[in-house]
């Protein structure tokens, strides 16, 4: 008797309606939180990722076209006379590579038929290399600079970004000026292959490629 009382008094009622009550609304809570900070922390951790790459993007960017104004110069420089004297265009090539070395493994300049005539600094086995089939030659062939497509030297052996611009003579193209650079190369792409070290990787994975004509200077990735 005293237990039946006990369950149909109102205050038992009220303080189990308040108790589930309660209840209720903090788990409402917590679910809803938990899903507006999920949301708010994947937004803030994307537009990280955006800002860290377009640097990236942006770094790599000045130094491809450092390369390609140093390469178009050498390039338009270049004595026609020395296409035939390759002791002579390789001291030249030696004294404009010594003065600013931006590319890692080297220069060297290539005949239309894909032989080279001279490099610096000197690659073992390069000068018995054909490079006709490589796409940066048969653009440059044609008259204007290209990047090439990023793969593994030849010669070098190593992961490589190769550049190339035309040497004109009275409107004709007799040879290929050439500039290798090593992925890997100090103060190249510091930043892409030191960005995990900088900034751990998030929860989720994004990647952002920024990449224009080769024939012009803008071309960078940045995964993140």
């Amino acid at each position: 008797m005293r237990s039946k009382r006990l369950s149909d008094s109102i205050i038992i009622r009220l303080l189990a309606l308040s108790l589930a009550i309660m209840i209720f609304g903090v788990l409402s809570r917590y679910y809803a939180l938990g899903s507006f900070l999920r949301q708010d922390l994947g937004q803030v951790v994307s537009e990280q990722q955006l800002a860290l790459a377009g640097y990236v993007a942006h770094d790599i960017d000045d130094k491809i076209r450092q390369r390609k104004a140093l390469l178009s110069r050498l390039a338009t420089a270049l004595p026609p006379e020395l296409l035939d004297q390759p002791d002579a265009l390789r001291a030249w090539l030696k004294e404009r590579y010594q003065y600013q070395p931006l590319f890692s493994i080297g220069l060297f300049v290539v005949r239309p038929d894909g032989r080279v005539i001279a490099d610096y600094p000197e690659v073992p086995h390069r000068m018995q290399v054909n490079y006709g089939d490589r796409d940066y030659i048969r653009q440059s062939l044609q008259g204007r600079f290209y990047i090439g497509k990023a793969t593994t030297g030849r010669s070098s052996g190593v992961p490589v970004l190769p550049m190339s611009a035309p040497v004109q003579v009275s409107g004709e193209v007799p040879a290929v000026l050439v500039g290798v650079t090593a992925i890997a190369a100090p103060g190249f792409l510091d930043l892409l292959q030191h960005l995990p070290a900088v900034w751990p990787p998030p929860p989720r994975r994004v990647s952002l490629i920024c990449c224009s004509n080769p024939e012009s200077a803008t071309i960078a990735t940045a995964s993140c």
